[in-house]
């Protein structure tokens, strides 16, 4: 049988469930989905035997207990029945309730896969309920508790959800696999697979990610027992089909080690017009990877459970071929790899049998593989290139005669100019430059076929790309980026591709020269705590379709919600006006970003990205960031700066995770809440022309002030002691203070020294808060000739 037919069966069998939900009780006519669906298939004409999958499953053919002879249907179909009815069974887990009535389904949201998360089981058991907020996934929508919303505002986004899925497939070229499934992400990526049954069976899995899932897990079992010899045409093949303890899917991982070399290894000369371009092509490269992989497969998109972070992971049949064609793949694309980029970049592939019973949730057997799989890349990192070390004698060191001023690789070393400045660049810099160039206005782009296309292309492996408008029949792929599930036009496929992109500068010099006071630039780094024990211990029950349902969820959030944020968003942390951030994305994707911008404005995004993701994850306190900042002169190499936000970030993690490090301090983001209310103090006592902070308080104040503060927390051998005198000096430093103000009866300083005054004599807030505090005032401070005095 085709795959074209088995896949479109799988995607369309639940497509009942949508029709279901966008009809009043009037207009359903005591139909179920089931009878909808079959009813909306004839009409469409959809070939025979996927009308006939939508028409006898669930609950049909398979459970009848009739003799499949009795439907007077050629075999073929009859197995395939079977066969999409056996992976909705195993895609659905814990969330199929068989013994509630076919067409007793309320209308409700899709439970939030965040709250199924849980590390600490003391915590979970006075959890709230959330729902995705009705709507498309291009709205951006977000958690809220369940209480408040009503069942009528899911009925009315239902009616649009089928309003313009219908649209969508009544055109053809749609039901091709890759078009299909990005119409159902656009519709129902926020409708549940089910809305009936317990409160323990709720749905927290898309109805998206439940079909996408069945079509793999449909084509790998067909593959497999086509591989073992069975006729499909001929045996009756339901109790074979329905064996869930044999392993026949492979689960697939793969990770691009040397990315943290990759991105930033280069020194700071063009860095930026690098950077942005250098990121997206580890994205692309990995995306390429992937469908490269399905293709060599011979299986499509819908295989794919996420390509992001520098890593992808797939469902594949579990056959002797299978695996010695991804075996083959791994070593072809890293000797492309290889030659391109030498020892720096390395794709490692692993891949773990399991059963159906592991994917469905029945046993352990999934989270045991999610294991064995990340020990199995962690081992290939740690031996990668030894083929390569053994077999080519140009591997070993060459004489350097001349290197690229931003990458230091010594291949094809060509002058350029930029801005009116010449440096020496390497072919690949030279791409990445026109790259970086394109990305700023770019709304698509196509994988082609390779021919010359007169605009700029980008070669990975066996594939091309291109970025800029291509002939029609050139094209084998495009890539939706800035409305990711538009379908336009063709018959090619076409696929999302959010770039978690937000840029604001060119040079590192311009962000900078936007900041507040000190012209400096922060570098941030954060990403989620804790990620492998999450999918290995946290769900509350692992199937399948629910760790492809919590991945996308999580890569969704950097790669489009976070661009969104920082687009809509301005500061707050700080006592000053607040203004739009003055940030470059340098990595947004799977569960980590990196940024750099102006000081200041790097700091108001870091909290402002943490109480946005704690939004967006239902404020589950199992899955936080942490972050690390550092700032540095704009002249620093982007590896040093990289290291040293690496090393903060590390720290906030070490303090205990869900944490920010700045300024030497590793503080909760509870404190950092607390250290902005103190920051309230300043508010009088602050103005703000253009990028300049002017104070009503001398600069000699705050140095003493700041050189008591420093004292009072030294760790130096022996000098604990001096504490106690500490705090009469600040009463003196004050009194003194505060006398000079009541003379020039200036009162609203003269309240801004009792409240500081106040405040420094907690031991929480000399420990704490003043020292992170003070090191932001001085930054702010910095800038103007009464400022620096």
């Amino acid at each position: 049988m085709k795959r074209e037919r088995i896949v479109l069966a799988a995607l369309l069998h639940d497509i009942g469930e949508v029709i279901f939900r966008a009809l009043s009780p009037d207009q359903r006519d005591g139909r179920s989905p089931r009878e909808l669906g079959y009813q909306w298939a004839k009409e469409m004409e959809l070939p025979h035997e996927v009308q006939e999958v939508i028409r006898l499953q669930p609950g049909g053919l398979m459970d009848s207990g009739l003799p499949a002879d009795a439907y007077q249907i050629p075999r073929e179909i009859q197995n395939l029945v079977y066969l999409v009815a056996e992976a909705d069974s195993i895609a659905s887990g814990m969330e199929q309730e068989r013994n509630i009535a076919d067409g007793n389904h309320g209308e409700d949201g899709l439970d939030v896969i965040f709250d199924r998360v849980t590390l600490d089981e003391e915590r979970s058991e006075n959890r709230q309920r959330h729902l995705w907020q009705p709507g498309l996934l291009e709205d951006t929508p977000y958690p809220v508790l369940a209480e408040q919303i009503s069942r009528e505002a899911f009925n009315s986004v239902y009616r649009k959800v089928w309003e313009g899925l219908r649209e969508g497939l009544q055109r053809r070229e749609n039901w091709q696999e890759d078009r299909l499934l990005l119409l159902l992400e656009k519709y129902v990526s926020l409708v549940p697979k089910q809305t009936h049954g317990s409160e323990q069976a709720r749905s927290v899995t898309s109805l998206y990610q439940h079909l996408k899932t069945t079509a793999a897990l449909s084509w790998c079992n067909y593959c497999y027992l086509r591989d073992q010899g069975y006729d499909w045409q001929r045996d009756d093949l339901r109790d074979v089909i329905r064996h869930r303890h044999e392993s026949r899917y492979l689960l697939v991982g793969a990770d691009l080690s040397g990315i943290q070399n990759f991105i930033y290894t280069i020194g700071s000369k063009a860095a930026l017009k690098t950077l942005r371009a250098r990121s997206f092509y580890l994205d692309l490269l990995i995306e390429s990877a992937a469908s490269q992989l399905c293709r060599t497969l011979s299986f499509g998109r819908s295989h794919l459970i996420y390509a992001s972070g520098g890593g992808f992971y797939l469902l594949a049949p579990n056959t002797s071929a299978c695996l010695e064609q991804i075996r083959s793949f791994q070593q072809r694309f890293n000797a492309w790899l290889y030659k391109r980029y030498g020892t720096l970049l390395y794709l490692c592939v692993a891949a773990i049998p399991l059963s159906g019973a592991d994917l469905r949730g029945d046993t352990d057997g999934l989270s045991a593989a999610w294991g064995e799989l990340h020990r199995e890349l962690h081992m290939q990192k740690n031996g990668k290139w030894e083929e390569f070390l053994t077999q080519d004698p140009k591997f070993w060191p060459r004489p350097v005669e001349t290197e690229c001023e931003v990458c230091h690789q010594s291949d094809d070393i060509k002058p350029v100019e930029l801005d009116g400045d010449v440096y020496e660049l390497c072919g690949f810099c030279r791409l990445m430059i026109d790259l970086g160039r394109t990305l700023a206005t770019i709304e698509r782009f196509y994988e082609i076929k390779k021919s010359n296309q007169g605009v700029l292309t980008v070669p990975v492996y066996e594939a091309t790309y291109a970025f800029g408008t291509v002939r029609e029949d050139d094209i084998l792929t495009e890539y939706r980026v800035v409305t990711p599930w538009d379908l336009p036009d063709g018959t090619w496929p076409v696929r999302a591709f959010p770039l978690g992109s937000y840029f604001s500068q060119s040079e590192f010099r311009e962000l900078a020269g936007q900041a507040v006071g000190d012209k400096r630039i922060g570098v941030l780094r954060m990403d989620v705590d804790r990620l492998g024990q999450i999918f290995a211990r946290g769900l509350d029950r692992l199937t399948f379709a629910r760790m492809s349902e919590l991945s996308a969820r999580l890569n969704l959030y950097f790669k489009y919600y976070l661009p969104q944020l920082l687009k809509k968003e301005e500061g707050g942390f700080l006592p000053l006006p607040p203004r739009k951030f003055v940030v470059n994305v340098v990595y947004a994707g799977g569960d980590d970003l990196f940024l750099v911008g102006a000081w200041d404005s790097v700091l108001e995004a870091a909290r402002a990205i943490y109480h946005d993701f704690r939004k967006y994850t239902g404020d589950n306190p199992d899955i936080t960031l942490s972050g690390g900042l550092v700032v540095s002169d704009e002249k620093v190499a982007l590896y040093k700066l990289a290291d040293l936000a690496g090393a903060a970030e590390a720290g906030a993690k070490d303090g205990g995770r869900d944490r920010f490090a700045l300024f030497g301090a590793v503080l909760t983001w509870q404190e950092l809440e607390r250290l902005r209310e103190y920051f309230r103090i300043f508010g009088d006592v602050l103005t703000l022309e253009q990028l300049t902070v002017k104070a009503a308080f001398s600069r000699n104040f705050l140095n003493r002030f700041a050189a008591l503060i420093e004292a009072y927390n030294t760790t130096e051998p022996g000098m604990s002691g001096n504490r106690a005198w500490i705090l009469p000096q600040l009463y003196y430093l004050f009194s003194r203070v505060i006398s000079g103000e009541k003379k020039g009866r200036n009162e609203k300083v003269e309240r801004f020294y009792r409240s500081l005054l106040a405040m420094s004599l907690s031991d929480e807030a000399l420990k704490t808060y003043l020292p992170p505090m003070l090191k932001i005032l001085k930054h702010m401070l910095r800038g103007t000739k009464e400022n620096d005095e």
